[in-house]
């Protein structure tokens, strides 16, 4: 069993092992796994949501130790989102006409961003709607309830971002898990895990799940049980949709997909320990695969 605690979400991401993004990655395919993710701007409106949701729950200040609240609107341009996770010279990004003097035009909305960037150096920016949204699916995962108890009751002693790491046949694995909390059901005392969600909408994230939080599912909870003993059986996902009305809704595997589940996220393991231990060589083909249509 290991668990660190004190420890920053860099080094988590630097530590070694295998990971529920990678391994789902791999699911879809190997050469898939070797691409690096690219910054993508719904990926911020998530994070200042679990960010405010945390500071919320526990009386933190993350989100201002973190974010700067701009007077800008819509969504951060991804150029700006690549800039800041590289942690360019935002001096540097700007676009200037062939004078070399006046700014482009044509980069006017990122101009701005990079602007209200350089006025908070070391924070990232959230635009008045950014922040309106983020509100707001807080809000309304705040009136959550689960088996008949506020989540906010449950989560009120709660650890935020908690790193694990552990090994199971052979596999050096790692988890960084959103919430751990302490519950207590007909007598039994465990862990129970929740990770946030935000998402499209609440049928976007069902069918995200029946294509690959699922993994997550057995990954975390394999990790929980190494770490902790005692676990709650399911993970919650605690899914916030980003449209209105906001609507907020917890979610489980089903019972009777478990042992189907975890039966594949083995085989899965084998086989990216295989693919691992050649090399992670690219493979440039997939299966063929059947497509149902419904007319």
């Amino acid at each position: 069993m290991t668990k660190i605690m004190n420890m920053t979400e860099q080094e988590y991401r630097e530590a070694p092992g295998l990971n529920y993004s990678l391994l789902a990655d791999f699911a879809d395919s190997p050469d898939k796994a070797l691409m690096e993710r690219e910054p993508k701007s719904y990926f911020e409106v998530g994070k200042i949501f679990e960010t405010l949701f945390q500071d919320e729950i526990q009386g933190t200040n993350r989100f201002s130790e973190t974010y700067f609240v701009a007077d800008l609107s819509g969504t951060i341009p991804e150029k700006i989102v690549k800039w800041l996770d590289e942690g360019s010279d935002l001096e540097s990004c700007y676009v200037y006409n062939k004078d070399g003097v006046t700014k482009s035009k044509t980069y006017k909305n990122v101009h701005a961003w990079l602007d209200a960037c350089l006025e908070f150096p070391g924070k990232r920016p959230v635009s008045q709607d950014m922040m309106a949204q983020a509100k707001a699916m807080v809000a309304n995962m705040c009136k959550v309830e689960i088996f008949g108890v506020p989540l906010v009751t449950i989560l009120r002693s709660a650890q935020f971002q908690v790193p694990i790491f552990w090994q199971s046949n052979g596999i050096q694995k790692k988890a960084l898990l959103d919430i751990v909390a302490d519950v207590e059901m007909e007598g039994v005392k465990s862990k129970m895990v929740f990770d946030l969600k935000s998402s499209a909408d609440l049928p976007k994230f069902k069918s995200m799940m029946r294509s690959r939080y699922f993994w997550q599912d057995a990954h975390y909870l394999e990790g929980a049980y190494h770490n902790f003993g005692s676990v709650y059986p399911n993970m919650v996902f605690l899914a916030a949709s980003k449209a209105e009305p906001w609507i907020a809704q917890p979610f489980e595997m089903a019972e009777d997909s478990r042992n189907h589940v975890q039966n594949k996220y083995d085989h899965l393991c084998e086989e990216f320990q295989k693919w691992d231990a050649a090399g992670r060589p690219k493979i440039g083909w997939k299966a063929l695969e059947e497509i149902k249509i419904y007319i």
